[in-house]
């Protein structure tokens, strides 16, 4: 699978909440039931250096099972 890019706007101290949904081409939800997944922050595309790295090891994600994503930002 490819990684995705979002170009988001958070304001520095916000609680910033986004679900993310996963639909296949033919835009049923995509089970992520044992799948794990990382998200990494950054100032910009172009950064080097990440803000913050979230992954369902370390809680900063969790998955469902019908194809939601909740990253934990704030």
């Amino acid at each position: 699978m490819r990684a995705a890019f979002f170009d988001l706007t958070i304001e520095q101290g916000a609680t910033f909440r986004q679900v993310f949904r996963w639909q296949d081409k033919s835009k049923q939800p995509f089970d992520l039931t044992g799948y794990t997944a990382k998200l990494m922050l950054r100032q910009s595309v172009a950064s080097p250096s990440t803000l913050k790295i979230m992954t369902t090891e370390n809680g900063g994600i969790e998955l469902g099972g019908s194809g939601t994503i909740y990253p934990a930002i704030g």
